[in-house]
């Protein structure tokens, strides 16, 4: 139970720094191919840190 609540605080947390992210994207116009090849990036290797099942 333990487990599952923790991995669940960290999908949170992931996603509402993924949000954060992509608003800030969009606020300062970084909102190009190259951008967003960066953020799938970073995004994809968070999530494997974090141990978050794709």
């Amino acid at each position: 139970m333990i487990s599952i609540l923790r991995l669940t605080k960290k999908f949170l947390l992931f996603t509402s720094s993924l949000i954060e992210m992509d608003k800030k994207l969009l606020k300062y116009g970084y909102r190009i191919p190259d951008a967003a090849d960066v953020f799938t990036v970073l995004a994809t290797e968070a999530s494997e840190r974090l141990a978050l099942p794709r």
